[in-house]
């Protein structure tokens, strides 16, 4: 007899919400009976992804990005609304949970989303919060609050392998973590080269607006075969076709695993959801991190100076330098197992 899971992914760019595609699909697969909870894009996104499931709404973190103000300074100035927020959330959680008599809560990186009644698992790639320079003394002070969060769980995934080769830094903790292997919706296959690259855009505005507006036109400039995905969850799932430049607004996982594995190199964000898409795939990428994201310029520093993938700040970007310069790159390199991720299942009764 299968169980009542509820998936509750965060909305903060679309990364939270497809890396648990990989964990609903083996739910399903082993009988399991899934909801899921969210709000907004990422919620819109796992309706596309799964349309047969039951959805229910979550509180907004209301999480926002400014034109000037670093992502991680404007977050700390809200942290009084952020925690009232998870607070809401977590009133709501176990009202669904209490009302659709749930056995287990997966929650990517949703605080709010555990309860008492039942087991409740945290997803998470980000235990150590990283500061960015000239701000370090505030990191201990911050995980130790950021710790306390993910203590009221009863267990913790962590969406790497043991050997921490993504995420580096970023899980070094004290917690008691379980790693599930890389979280991808993605799989390499065997597919005709198509485009010299494939440019996917992710994460919330204004950033994924200034960067489109920045990279697109040194597309067209460059005049190869290319396909430019918008990341626009909420647009009329359309193309167009400028010259040798396909765009699209938004692609479900199948479409964008063809024209991911038909490019030679992907230009990206290098949030780590979309990493693990590039390792899983073996891609050779250039990496633009958000700016004033201090995990994504960790993980861009990280790899770029493992010499895997080339990484340039969104305003010195030179499209045709940047892949010039990505040719001395080896490219990600990863294999993919569910090896860990059943594991993990079968740990916790699933």
């Amino acid at each position: 007899m299968g169980k009542r899971v509820l998936i509750a992914p965060l909305n903060w760019g679309l990364g939270h919400a497809t890396r648990c595609v990989p964990v609903i699909r083996l739910l399903l697969a082993r009988g399991h009976h899934v909801f899921i909870a969210s709000d907004g894009d990422s919620l819109d996104v796992l309706k596309k992804e799964f349309p047969d499931l039951t959805f229910f709404n979550l509180p907004s973190y209301n999480i926002q990005y400014s034109r000037n103000i670093p992502a991680w300074l404007f977050t700390l100035w809200r942290t009084r609304a952020f925690l009232k927020s998870i607070a809401r959330e977590h009133r709501v959680a176990e009202e669904i949970i209490r009302e659709n008599d749930m056995e287990l809560v997966i929650a990517d990186n949703r605080y709010g989303c555990w309860s008492k009644r039942v087991k409740s698992i945290f997803i998470s790639h980000q235990l150590n919060l990283i500061m960015p320079s000239g701000t370090k003394w505030m990191g201990s002070f911050i995980n130790f609050f950021h710790k306390r969060l993910i203590r009221k769980f009863n267990a913790v995934w962590v969406p790497d392998m043991p050997d921490h080769v993504m995420s580096g830094e970023l899980t070094t903790t004290d917690l008691n973590t379980e790693f599930v292997g890389l979280l991808s919706r993605l799989e390499r296959r065997d597919e005709p080269t198509r485009y010299r690259l494939a440019v996917v855009l992710s994460g919330p505005e204004p950033q994924r607006t200034l960067l489109e507006k920045n990279i697109l036109p040194q597309v067209m400039m460059l005049n190869v075969p290319t396909v430019f995905v918008r990341g626009m969850v909420n647009e009329k799932m359309g193309q167009s076709e400028i010259d040798n430049v396909r765009i699209y607004n938004y692609l479900t996982s199948d479409k964008l695993q063809q024209v991911m594995n038909q490019a030679e190199i992907i230009v990206s964000r290098s949030g780590y959801s979309t990493l693990m898409d590039l390792a899983v795939l073996k891609k050779k990428a250039v990496l633009i991190p958000t700016p004033g994201q201090p995990e994504q310029e960790y993980l861009a520093a990280k790899f770029m100076n493992e010499r895997v993938a080339y990484a340039v700040d969104q305003e010195k970007l030179e499209l045709e330098d940047a892949l010039e310069w990505s040719a001395e790159y080896t490219g990600f390199d990863c294999l993919q197992s569910n090896e860990l991720l059943v594991k993990a299942f079968e740990q916790h009764g699933l």
